[in-house]
This record gives C-alpha cells, structure tokens and sequence, in this order.
C-alpha cells in the first residue's frame, strides 16, 4: 500500500501522477482496442483469401490479436487497481480531513473553557492579597492585644505583690 504525502503539494503531485498513469493506460487501452479492431478486420478480410498464405497469416493475426487481447485484459485490470488506488487514498484523505476538523473543534471547545481562567486567577490573587492584608492587621492587632495583655498581666502582678508585701509586713507586725 502506498503511504500518504505530508504535504498537500505532495498530495497533488502523486494525484497527478496517478492521473498521468491512468490517462497512459487509457491511451494504450485505446491503441490496442483499434489494433484488435483493426486486426479483426484483416483477419476477416482474409478469411475470404483461401491460400495457404493467408491461412499462416491468419494463423498469425489470431496469435497476435490474443496477444492483443491479453494485454488489453491487464491494461485494464491495472487501469480497474490504479482507480481502486486512488479512490482509497481519496478516501484515506477525506477521513484525515474529518478527524483533523473534529480534533479542531474538540481543541476550539477547550480553549473557549479555558479563556476565562486567567481573569479568574487575578481575581482570586486580588482577593488572596486582600486576605493576607487583613490577616497580617489581625495579626498585628493581636500582637499589640497581647503585648497590652503581657502588660496589664505584669501590671496586676506587681499590685499583687506590693499588696502580698504589705500584707506580709502587717502581718508580721
């Protein structure tokens, strides 16, 4: 089997070949068909001959006319193989065509599903950002809470023990 061209010129040059071989076999088709007509009309002419002669040159003709007639027999089986050829690679072409415009399609559908992400993706940082800002204040507010927290903890620490100490003074008293 004939393995299909990469390229559409390719394509074309291979189409036109097969064009030229079939318009060849044709041709020659032809050629020997006139060439069994005509040595059909010899051998009939001929026949009306009754000499040992024509006898030889009948036998001679009908040799050459099932000679004739034998190569018109493959000139059109292999007019009848070169079509059935380019019909299958026509055909090899046509479905080649068809998967290429499905996966295009398929391909097109897929990029229209995905044009929206990136917009979406920004927003999603803006908001991430905004989040994180908001956690780093929380955080910070947290911080200062805890630092007053430490502070007034510290704070209520030394009362109680200025009072504990008095206390402990009145007490020994």
């Amino acid at each position: 089997m004939l393995s299909t061209p990469s390229s559409p010129s390719k394509l074309n040059l291979l189409n036109k070949n097969k064009a030229i071989t079939v318009e060849r076999l044709q041709a020659e088709l032809y050629d020997r068909d006139h060439e069994i007509t005509e040595l059909k009309r010899k051998l009939y002419e001929n026949k009306n001959e009754q000499t040992d002669d024509s006898n030889s040159e009948i036998i001679q003709l009908r040799t050459k006319l099932e000679q004739a007639e034998r190569l018109a027999h493959e000139y059109k089986a292999q007019l009848h193989t070169q079509t059935l050829k380019t019909s299958a690679n026509n055909s090899k072409n046509h479905l080649s065509e068809i998967e290429l415009e499905r996966i295009r399609a398929r391909l097109q559908k897929r990029i229209e599903e995905l044009e929206p992400l990136p917009e979406l993706l920004k927003q999603v940082e803006l908001k991430n950002e905004k989040l994180q800002k908001h956690i780093n204040e929380l955080e910070k507010r947290s911080s200062e809470q805890s630092t007053y927290g430490n502070q007034t903890y510290s704070f209520d620490r030394i009362k109680d023990n200025h009072f504990s100490s008095d206390d402990n003074r009145t007490l020994q008293r």
